[in-house]
């Protein structure tokens, strides 16, 4: 079993041969190139000295408990732990490394005795719920960094403080429903989220698991009047090509909000590039009806409208004489209206 800090110890390294005297370093880095040879009874001895001059380095300590681990010393190890324990009690990671030993000697029980007794001992705190859920991350162990999460907006009494860390965690357990709905909450929380949110979504979510989007977008708006979530509502349509359904939740974004209607332009270029003229037609056309002249999408509206007509006639190979006499007068008017 390889170290899982390897990062964290480079850190350590670092960070100790810029404040320890030339032998430390020397014997950091001499144990440290023992570890990674898989030379770990040399490693452990290194670090064993290394603990004695700085016996509170979580750092050694983790890579000495590896050593013997990988040498199946476990009862030397235990007992390495409980004393570490007497000294440090608060120290929650040392109960993660704790039950990683029980989880080696086949004690699942007795692991997750100690996973739980971390997660109580948990300072109420942002930083240490965030150190002790990356913890168990690191070891893909998700169950438990959904829990602390959990536990950790209770003891700060907000709920949504870490729905976008949850949110990603049930991404990575794939559990789309669950991944949504946390992701959802971020939002509420923090409507600045809303770009990364999408960006997540539109990697991350199946074909099918828009539904499961837009239903619980649905049920979100029955009961809450958030703009955010309709705006989230449209873009879903967007993303399956509906831009007919995008374009009814953007003109009531519209109209609550008085835009100056950026939003359904832009809808209207992406309906029109996927060839949807008719919801093209009806955007631009509600721009123009909407808006006026004094708006700075009305020209460019009322153009793109006779364009998006003239495609839908001459793409699709079934139009009249008269159907082109009416796109000439339209043009001609306009001509005449506008310059």
């Amino acid at each position: 079993m390889r170290s899982r800090i390897l990062p964290l110890a480079a850190l350590a390294v670092l960070f100790f041969s810029l404040h320890a005297s030339p032998l430390q370093a020397q014997d950091l880095n001499l144990a440290n190139q023992y570890f990674n040879n898989g030379e770990y009874e040399k490693a452990a001895a290194l670090y064993s000295q290394l603990l004695e001059r700085d016996e509170r380095n979580d750092i050694f300590f983790a890579r000495y408990v590896d050593c013997l681990i990988n040498l199946e010393r476990y009862d030397e190890c235990e007992k390495a732990i409980k004393k570490q324990l007497r000294k440090t009690p608060d120290n929650v990671a040392l109960y993660v490394t704790y039950g990683d030993l029980y989880e080696r000697m086949e004690k699942p029980d007795e692991a997750k005795a100690q996973y739980q007794r971390a997660i109580e001992k948990m300072a109420p705190d942002y930083a240490s719920v965030n150190k002790l859920a990356s913890l168990f991350m690191s070891r893909s162990k998700y169950d438990w960094a959904t829990q602390t999460y959990e536990r950790g907006s209770q003891l700060l009494k907000d709920p949504n403080r870490f729905a976008f860390n949850l949110g990603e965690l049930y991404r990575r357990k794939g559990d789309p429903a669950k991944m949504i709905e946390h992701y959802l909450n971020a939002v509420s929380a923090d409507p600045g989220r809303i770009p990364s949110v999408q960006t997540l979504l539109a990697r991350y979510l199946a074909p099918s698991d828009f539904t499961e989007l837009q239903t619980q977008l649905y049920a979100r708006i029955q009961e809450s009047d958030n703009p955010d979530y309709v705006e989230l509502l449209a873009w879903s349509f967007v993303q399956r090509k509906d831009f007919k359904s995008a374009l009814r939740q953007y003109k009531a974004l519209d109209k609550r909000y008085d835009e100056n209607g950026q939003r359904i332009f832009n809808l209207a270029g992406d309906a029109a590039d996927a060839k949807d003229y008719d919801t093209a037609i009806s955007a631009y056309d509600y721009l123009v009806a909407e808006k006026g002249r004094l708006n700075p999408f009305f020209f460019d509206a009322k153009r793109e409208a006779m364009e998006c007509r003239r495609k839908k006639v001459t793409e699709g190979y079934n139009y009249t004489q008269e159907d082109l006499k009416m796109l000439e007068t339209e043009y001609e008017s306009f001509l005449d209206q506008f310059g």
